[in-house]
């Protein structure tokens, strides 16, 4: 009996919500708002929209998703699940709490996207292959905010996609092609077909797939990072785990960014620090600028990059496109043209050093104003421990390529179409 009068009273507020949102409509466009303009907006009977407002009947799922539009309002709004008309929440435990970002534009794809959350949320995608099969047909898969809340949905656990189907075959040619990759550090994992166009779907998965070998591998100890859009992608996949705790993070680089800040490999650390309770060395650059130079560093930040990163036995490492790299987010003084990489040969950056396609490094005055770990020294880790790389996109095939070559990773964390393509040209 009250689960009866309890959805009575949810439907009942539900309509007074709606009501009053058509009258404030009005208020706002200085004249009357009527219902047949309401139905007429979102395609339905003026009769249904009036049982809707009196709190005789709910709307579907449908027509909950254009009213939202209509009034540029959440759906939970809408029906009374929140006061706040653009923060979107989910269930957790006995209570709710918001996500961490307000929806700012109420059209149809952002409405998709929040009913795919909260379809997450309630646990009725398990696995990564059945939400695959629902996004399949639906045409909001472009939509950045249905990544966005994927991601919130991985990050939070609410959704597994570290039991990705592995490629055995292709592992095994990648040792047998690169002798410095060893065996239980290669990781080549199956990505659906459909997602070969969305590189934002591809670095998640990989990067989920880079933390939960790193869990494996790793316990304690020293571990040296670098910088880049699928490590900072990795820290954001990390979630505490107190075996975890005892390990301590060092930069591989300490270099200016003019934008992307994130991506730095200190502001990476820095995320860990927190999401792991561990130790780590967050050294930003806030004084370094197009007149950096590595020899001004203080000590202690030479004491981490040039020893405390040395004596690490492992380090994760992303492997850069130049052309995005070091054409648009170093300081305009630090930048090199795509024009003078060319003449130069450059297909890759590792620790900002520029590599040409055989492996060997570059040779430039850039060398001279940018920190980081020699390669030599990053050679040496690989040959004593391991130098991860955690790569993703088939525009990083010959970069990938090219530091395979020249021998800096001892492991791989990639995917399936990138490793096809490393090996197709080798």
């Amino acid at each position: 009996m009250n689960s009866e009068v309890n959805q009575d009273d949810f439907v009942k507020k539900s309509g007074t919500r709606l009501y009053d949102l058509r009258v404030r409509k009005g208020e706002r466009l200085n004249r009357r708002v009527s219902r047949r303009e309401v139905a007429q907006a979102i395609m339905v009977s003026p009769a249904s929209l009036a049982q809707w407002e009196n709190g005789e009947a709910m709307p579907s799922s449908k027509f909950l998703r254009r009213l939202a539009t209509y009034y540029k309002v959440t759906s939970d709004y809408l029906l009374h699940l929140t006061d706040y008309p653009d923060v979107i929440y989910f269930p957790q435990g006995d209570g709710t709490m918001p996500i961490p970002w307000r929806v700012n534009a109420m059209n149809e794809a952002n409405q998709e996207a929040i009913r795919l959350f909260r379809l997450i949320a309630s646990c009725e995608y398990e696995d990564w292959d059945s939400l695959i099969k629902h996004l399949d047909d639906r045409r909001y898969l472009h939509s950045s905010k249905i990544i966005r809340l994927v991601e919130e949905a991985i990050a939070r656990d609410l959704i597994r996609v570290d039991d990705l189907e592995r490629d055995s075959k292709l592992e095994k040619r990648l040792k047998d092609t690169f002798k410095r990759l060893k065996s239980g550090a290669i990781v080549v994992v199956k990505l659906p077909p459909q997602l070969g166009a969305f590189s934002d779907f591809q670095q998640l998965l990989v990067a989920q797939s880079a933390a939960a070998f790193f869990k494996e591998a790793v316990l304690s100890g020293k571990v040296a990072l670098s910088g880049g859009s699928t490590l900072l992608q990795f820290a954001r996949c990390m979630t505490f785990d107190e075996k975890l705790s005892g390990l301590t993070f060092y930069p591989l680089d300490i270099n200016p960014l003019a934008d992307q800040v994130e991506l730095d490999a200190s502001s990476i650390i820095a995320l860990l620090k927190v999401k792991l309770n561990c130790d780590g060395f967050a050294l930003h650059h806030h004084v370094m600028g197009s007149k950096f130079n590595p020899k001004e560093l203080s000590d202690q930040a030479y004491e981490v990059l040039f020893r405390g990163a040395k004596e690490c036995s492992f380090a994760l490492v992303g492997v850069g496109n130049p052309l995005k790299r070091i054409t648009h987010r170093l300081p305009r003084p630090l930048q090199l043209s795509s024009q003078e990489m060319k003449e130069l040969g450059v297909v890759a950056d590792l620790l900002f050093k520029l590599l040409k396609a055989d492996g060997t490094e570059v040779e430039h005055r850039l060398n001279e104003r940018l920190a980081s770990l020699p390669l030599n020294d990053l050679k040496e880790i690989a040959k004593a421990g391991f130098v991860v790389g955690v790569v993703q996109g088939l525009g990083k095939t010959q970069a990938l390529r090219a530091v395979l070559k020249g021998e800096y990773l001892s492991g791989l964390v990639t995917h399936d179409a990138l490793a096809r393509a490393v090996l197709a040209e080798t």
